[in-house]
């Protein structure tokens, strides 16, 4: 009998061409850091964190149910150090998270329950990663600037998390529109 194979799968939101150009502009700046770039093809925003599954099928059919979500508009203003400033491992950026996000993370908690979904949804975009123990050789202890990026939700993803030596990269497996 053939052992089916486990998928790490999540649920999030791609973003635009147009944004990943904005955030790799942005970047420029600090290329000098010791950390490692998320892929412009890897940028998301995470509602439903990784979970294991050997059925794809069934999480695909389960994503069509939220087909018609309504579009909205996420704001981000900030870029930090995080997810907390006194032991950081990533850059972020940050924003406060609009009604219509928490309540789509809520409906999709229901579908897709794992016992990571159900925690605070915090609205961030991971620019960076690095291991805590290196920040003490970076040449800056302090990112905080105010920005204004904005993006329309277009789609809703369900993407595979593929792990390396090098860190994670992701694969949109299915979208809904």
């Amino acid at each position: 009998m053939q052992k089916l194979k486990k998928h790490r799968i999540f649920i999030g939101i791609p973003i635009t061409k147009s944004f990943q150009k904005e955030i790799l502009e942005w970047g420029k700046g600090y290329q000098n850091l010791p950390v490692r770039w998320v892929r412009l093809e890897d940028f998301h925003f995470t509602l439903i964190p990784p979970w294991y599954t050997e059925n794809l099928e069934k999480e695909k059919k389960s994503l069509l149910d939220f087909k018609a979500f309504k579009s909205f508009q996420l704001k981000l203003t900030n870029i930090t150090f995080g997810p907390n400033p006194n032991y950081p491992r990533l850059i972020w950026a940050s924003g406060k998270s609009p009604k219509q996000i928490i309540v789509l993370k809520e409906k999709l908690s229901k579908v897709f329950p794992n016992k990571e979904a159900n925690r605070d949804f915090s609205l961030h975009l991971t620019i960076a990663r690095f291991r805590q123990k290196d920040f003490k050789n970076f040449t800056i202890k302090s990112i905080n600037e105010s920005i204004s990026w904005k993006i329309e939700t277009k789609e809703l993803a369900l993407f595979e998390s593929h792990l390396s030596r090098r860190g994670a990269y992701y694969e949109k497996l299915f979208s809904v529109f």
